[in-house]
């Protein structure tokens, strides 16, 4: 069994598998890209946004990064395929609550998309989407989650 905040973690990635890239969780820069692309969920830490006294509930927020990358050698077929996984990534996440895990959460728009040249290779080209979700917990903040 998670604490609250690692089964949302888990539920994040979860939501993202279906998707035709490959993910994976706080992965430093990639060697390779995988075929079909990357998208890497970096979580950042639980911030504390509020507390309500009486009821001993604890409100969070907690930023998270997905960083998308995919290759294609053709230029315009690259930005294609990036578009269609950031658009992707955004149907997925469209009214998430992580199967009740959190009460909402808020998507930024793609920013820093670059091409990187691959010498010999296929270029790269990647964005970065911003998150925040937005949760409660009991005051035991690493109270497990059935």
């Amino acid at each position: 069994m998670a604490s609250r905040h690692e089964a949302i973690a888990l539920a994040l990635i979860a939501v993202l598998e279906p998707l035709d890239v490959h993910v994976t969780r706080t992965l430093e820069l990639p060697r390779n890209c995988p075929k079909p692309g990357l998208a890497n969920v970096v979580l950042g830490d639980p911030e504390e946004v509020d507390y309500q006294l009486g009821v001993n509930i604890r409100e969070w927020a907690r930023g998270f990064s997905i960083e998308v990358i995919v290759q294609h050698h053709d230029a315009d077929a690259r930005l294609a395929l990036l578009d269609d996984v950031l658009v992707a990534i955004g149907d997925r996440l469209l009214e998430e609550t992580l199967g009740g895990l959190i009460d909402h959460l808020e998507v930024g728009p793609p920013v820093s998309a670059e091409t990187i040249p691959m010498e010999g290779a296929a270029s790269l080209c990647g964005a970065v989407i911003e998150v925040t979700l937005f949760y409660e917990t009991s005051k035991n903040t690493m109270e497990i989650q059935s």
